[in-house]
């Protein structure tokens, strides 16, 4: 097979062609990392408000919190019981409780 100019023109435009493409994909992904970074910087700040807690297993909050707080009070609806805290007027649960929040995160 005989190589003339015309077919080294054309591997050359396709790999020119090949490049382009891969610069456009490459641009997309880098648009896509940005939004992951932004997002993970969202989570984190969540995640830091999160991380002040007395206990990190709910097995644990249950166990030493919840089991024996003087503040919930049950309330029955529809045939299924809630509590709610006599304090906050929220409803008990494991992420808000005050009582599982660190002393220096109040």
């Amino acid at each position: 097979m005989k190589i003339t100019n015309d077919t080294i023109y054309k591997k050359l435009s396709q790999i020119h062609k090949d490049i382009q493409a891969l610069k456009e994909e490459e641009s997309e992904v880098l648009k896509e990392e940005a939004k992951i970074v932004i997002e993970e910087g969202k989570l984190m700040k969540i995640l830091d408000k999160e991380v002040d807690l007395q206990f990190e297993s709910i097995i644990d909050w249950k166990n030493y919190i919840w089991d024996a707080c003087p503040y919930k009070k049950p309330i029955e609806k529809n045939k299924e019981i809630d509590f709610i805290c006599k304090k906050t007027g929220n409803k008990c649960r494991f992420g808000d409780c005050f009582r599982n929040k660190l002393k220096s995160a109040k």
